[in-house]
């Protein structure tokens, strides 16, 4: 269960790093 709760987080994580390039690009 710990390990998936890290997995979980570092894939949140990940999701919010690309999120804000997408806006990032989207605003120019």
């Amino acid at each position: 269960v710990d390990m998936d709760d890290q997995r979980k987080s570092v894939s949140n994580h990940n999701h919010h790093k690309y999120e804000l390039l997408d806006r990032y690009f989207n605003s120019k």
